[in-house]
Parts: structure tokens; C-alpha cells; sequence
């Protein structure tokens, strides 16, 4: 084969595989950027876990200094008193909370993360939540957030929401949806 056959058959190849390599150029492209974006979220998700990580090592460091300094008689006065209930009729039912919840993750493909199915609860169940609802509990947190996680275990328990779900992500079986289908049925 002498240099000008060579030539041709070169500028032959090139003309069939060029335009296949353009394509896996763009699609590597492709990819190199989704990496990237993944890359950057969990970089992200880092971020947020040693914060959270920081922040409960520091009030864990508060409670063991506190039970290094207390006294016998500092610790008769910090004992809680028992705080009085809310009287019955001023929240809402927590059985009120299963049909939001349920719909929630089923509207987000199975799944989500706590405080994002939190708020689309809040929003579908807004025309019941009262005053009392958002009064805040000794803990700090609004009452029907504190009610919903009530149910939310409750559900976990029952086997309506999956008990291996990362922590601060509801994740709903298929007894869930199947549950969801009889409570809209019922509505």
C-alpha cells in the first residue's frame, strides 16, 4: 500500500467515524458535567451533616458539662414540671394528618425529605390547622409538626412508611399507597 492508498483510506475512516466521535465528545461533555453537579451537591450535603454533626456535638458538650457542675440541690430545681395537656378539641386529630401525609409522598414519587413533606402538609392541611396547631411546644417546635411526626411513626409502625429510610426521609410502601387509595375512597 503505497502513501497515497494510505491517504484515502485515512480521510475514509475519518469520514465514517468522525461524526460518531462528535457524538461521544458531546456525550462525555454530558456527563462530565453531571458528575460535576453531583459532585457539587453532595459537597453540599457534607456541608449541611458537619454542621448538623457541630451543632449536636456542642449541645452535647453543654448537657455533660451541666451534669459535671450540678449539685444534688441544682438538680431538684431543674427538674421539669409536668407541663398541662392541651385541653381535647383544640388540635387537630392527628388521624387528620394520615391522608396529607400519605398523598405528600405519593405527589413526590414515594419519597422525601422531612421538612419538604412537612410544608406540602401545611399547605394541604391549612384550612384545618388552628391557632393551637401552631402554638409552639416546651421543645420549641410547632404543635402539628410535632403531631404529624407522631403519625408519621405511627405509620412507620404500622408498615405504611418504610422503617430503613435514611434518616429525615419518609418513604412510603405499598401498603401506604394501598392505604391512601382506601382513605380517599372513604373521603
Amino acid at each position: 500500500m503505497d502513501e497515497e492508498e494510505l491517504k484515502k483510506k485515512v480521510a475514509e475512516l475519518l469520514g465514517i467515524y468522525s461524526p460518531r466521535i462528535e457524538v461521544l465528545k458531546q456525550r462525555r461533555a454530558e456527563l462530565i458535567g453531571q458528575l460535576q453537579a453531583l459532585r457539587a451537591e453532595l459537597i453540599e450535603e457534607l456541608h449541611e451533616l458537619r454542621s448538623e454533626a457541630v451543632q449536636l456535638v456542642s449541645v452535647l458538650d453543654r448537657e455533660i458539662e451541666d451534669l459535671r457542675t450540678e449539685t444534688p440541690s441544682r438538680a431538684k430545681k431543674k427538674r421539669r414540671k409536668i407541663s398541662k395537656r392541651m385541653p381535647r378539641g383544640l388540635l387537630v386529630p392527628q388521624e387528620e394528618y394520615r391522608l396529607p401525609i400519605l398523598k405528600t409522598l405519593i405527589e413526590m414519587g414515594g419519597k422525601g425529605r422531612s421538612p419538604d413533606v412537612l410544608a406540602r402538609v401545611e399547605e394541604k392541611m391549612r384550612d384545618k390547622l388552628n391557632e393551637a396547631d401552631y402554638e409552639r411546644t416546651k421543645g420549641g417546635g410547632m404543635r402539628w409538626k410535632n403531631r404529624a411526626a407522631w403519625v408519621r411513626y405511627k405509620l412507620v409502625d404500622e408498615g405504611y412508611l418504610k422503617k430503613d429510610s435514611p434518616r429525615g426521609i419518609w418513604e412510603i410502601t405499598n401498603a401506604g399507597r394501598a392505604l391512601y387509595q382506601e382513605l380517599k375512597a372513604s373521603e
